[in-house]
């Protein structure tokens, strides 16, 4: 490999470069797609190129299709960078990357393909799972701070999500592969890789601790009472894990238990579902209740009027 300590005897040349999509399978012998399906692939490859080539080259691509080739379906994407390859080697070399991937300065305008190929390939290698993904990052040669960006990379929702699109055609009867391609360099794609691609390949779950003050809006004979916050400004509805509580609230009066105000700590869970992109309702559970005194409870809501 050459050394980036003769990179600057070399002339700055623009980064830029051709890949090709090739979309196969039987659906395309009569060389015709679904328009949206088609749209909706190609949009999910450029934000996916230009956020890899963001994040881990610090490079802003512009990228077009030129065309597709008569008699297949392959699309023919240019990509240029606003910086020149003298910018982009330095920059490669100085934090290993270049090292790493074996370009040189002669190769360093393939670079935005190479770092497309590793995000496509460590995801198939992990087949999906986040577990394995990272075990596979963390193992590699790379060094820390690359394998973290690369890592955070990956699981960014806005990445995912747009690898989600690009690969959607590939639920498409009749469309069986998907290739992508560049200066001798290739990847694919297929039909049964296509779940990995999925922006929710698997169930991931949020947990919030939130300290608010409540007050009770609806009881129930259940554990399940209707809330509303300061913080969560809503009635909500919450599972109480003070059974305690629970059983000594009871003997109060409906009346009396609606004019009651408490400090609580609310626990918020959200889930999102394997193969969805929003989350679904959020379920909450309350515990730690203590009664804050009528007074102080007049004074709270005094200070957030004002």
């Amino acid at each position: 490999m050459e050394q980036y300590t003769l990179i600057e005897t070399k002339p700055d040349e623009p980064i830029y470069g051709e890949i090709f999509l090739t979309f196969s399978g039987e659906a395309t012998i009569d060389h015709a797609l679904d328009t949206r399906l088609y749209a909706q692939s190609l949009l999910g490859f450029h934000k996916s190129f230009e956020k890899i080539n963001k994040t881990l080259l610090n490079l802003d691509l512009s990228i077009e299709i030129v065309g597709e080739s008569e008699g297949s379906f392959i699309a023919k994407i240019k990509y240029a960078g606003k910086v020149g390859t003298v910018v982009l080697g330095l920059w490669a070399s100085s934090v290993g990357l270049a090292d790493h991937y074996g370009v040189d300065i002669d190769s360093i305008a393939s670079a935005p393909f190479v770092f497309l190929k590793e995000a496509i390939e460590s995801i198939k290698d992990s087949k999906g799972n986040n577990a394995e993904l990272e075990r596979l990052i963390n193992t590699s040669n790379l060094p820390d701070n690359i394998n973290k960006k690369l890592l955070n990379l990956l699981h960014n929702k806005d990445l995912r999500i747009a690898f989600d699109d690009f690969t959607l055609i590939l639920e498409t009867h009749g469309i069986d592969e998907l290739g992508i391609s560049s200066n001798g360099m290739q990847t694919t794609i297929t039909k049964n890789e296509r779940p990995y691609f999925k922006a929710q390949p698997e169930d991931t779950q949020e947990v919030e601790t939130i300290e608010d003050t409540i007050s009770i809006v609806s009881i129930s004979k259940t554990d399940t009472w209707k809330f509303r916050g300061t913080k969560i400004a809503r009635e909500f509805s919450a599972e109480i894990m003070d059974k305690n509580f629970l059983e000594t609230i009871r003997l109060h009066p409906a009346s009396k238990i609606f004019k009651m105000n408490f400090s609580a700590s609310i626990i918020k869970t959200s889930v999102t579902k394997a193969n969805k992109r929003k989350p679904d309702p959020p379920t909450y559970t309350i515990s730690n209740f203590h009664e804050i005194p009528l007074q102080e409870s007049i004074a709270l809501l005094q200070e957030q009027a004002s």
